[in-house]
């Protein structure tokens, strides 16, 4: 299901776990490197290559891979379109249920 045909109510199990999520809170605000996502969440290299490559998988980032000297590349990551609307909605359905929450225990205390 596209983040576009999501109801207000329905979070988005993809983003749900931790990790994904702070690949794309990360690569909201700007690409990133695959060692900047490696040092600024202290992640280790594997676990950035399997969630980024279902980020990749699901169409919510994009990756491009650079050639430079001998062997080594560099890898960037983007956020698409699709997944800038994910993020948006994710939070906007997150801030709701925390109003909505506030309201029912504020009621109980």
């Amino acid at each position: 299901m596209s983040p576009s045909t999501r109801t207000a109510f329905e979070l988005d199990y993809i983003l749900q776990e931790p990790s994904r999520l702070s690949i794309m809170m990360l690569c909201a605000t700007a690409p990133r490197s695959f060692t900047q996502v490696r040092h600024t969440l202290a992640m280790n290299p594997g676990a950035i290559s399997q969630q980024a490559q279902y980020l990749i998988d699901v169409g919510y980032l994009t990756r491009a891979i650079q050639a430079t000297t001998g062997r080594m590349h560099r890898t960037t990551y983007y956020l698409t379109h699709d997944g800038e609307q994910a993020l948006a909605l994710y939070y906007r359905v997150s801030a709701k249920v925390t109003r909505q929450l506030r309201g029912i225990l504020s009621r109980h205390s």
